[in-house]
Order: structure tokens, then sequence, then C-alpha cells
């Protein structure tokens, strides 16, 4: 779900490197996303605001975090940033890969859920046997 959040207080952000991982082809089927996620327990707020920006023509999808924490019971959140960038593969990418380095796939499925994937699954694993 999209929505806004305000902050007060709020110091600017600072920036960490970014990092690699990997996404699923639902990234072109559904399209990524402005995602806000808020997490609280007795002493922490947390606020994390993702904004992909998807680079299609390279199968990559560079997610900007901005997260904003403060104690409870404060008015003042500590922010910082870190961009992850995150390369998706089609199954048929996989199929190639597995052939020339000498593996089958044995089996597919949604992470997690173990669900067969389809072009509405975000995360997949496939497990591949050496031939």
């Amino acid at each position: 779900p999209t929505s806004t959040s305000g902050t007060t207080g709020a110091p600017s952000p600072r920036s960490t490197s970014p990092s690699c991982a990997s996404a699923s082809p639902t990234t072109r089927a559904a399209r990524p996303t402005v995602r806000v996620k808020r997490m609280a327990n007795e002493r922490l707020q947390v606020v994390r605001l993702a904004e992909p920006d998807l680079i299609a023509n390279q199968n990559l999808v560079q997610v900007k975090y901005q997260i904003f924490a403060r104690a409870s019971g404060t008015e003042n959140y500590e922010a910082f940033e870190e961009t992850h960038c995150m390369r998706y593969f089609f199954a048929s990418e996989i199929l190639l890969l597995a052939e020339k380095f000498g593996m089958s796939i044995i089996s597919s499925q949604e992470w997690l859920t173990q669900a067969a994937l389809s072009d509405r699954t975000w995360g997949a694993c496939f497990l591949l046997r050496k031939n």
C-alpha cells in the first residue's frame, strides 16, 4: 500500500553503500510500488519508506530505502537511507545458467509458501542438481 508519513525533528538522512540481491519477474508484470512499513514496540518506533526504480533494460530494480527511527516518548527521529540494487531473473535464465554449468532444475517454487511460480511471484526458489 502507498501512504505518506510526516516526521518532526528528522535529521538529514545519511547514506550507506549499495548492496545487490535478486528479485523476480513479477517486477515486470506487477511493477514495484512505493511502500511504507511501520514497526513499533514499547521502546522504539520505526518507519521504512521504499522507493523502487525499475531499470528494465538491465533487469534491475534499485530500491532507495529511507528509515526513520525514534525512541518511544521522544520527538526526534534518527534517519538514514540506503540503496539496494536487485537483479531479477526469469526461469529461462536460470535454466540456461544451470545447463551452462552442468546442472538440472529439480524443482521451482514460490519462496516460503512453496506455491507454484506465477507472474505474481515476488520471490522464487530453484533446486538444482549437478548432472
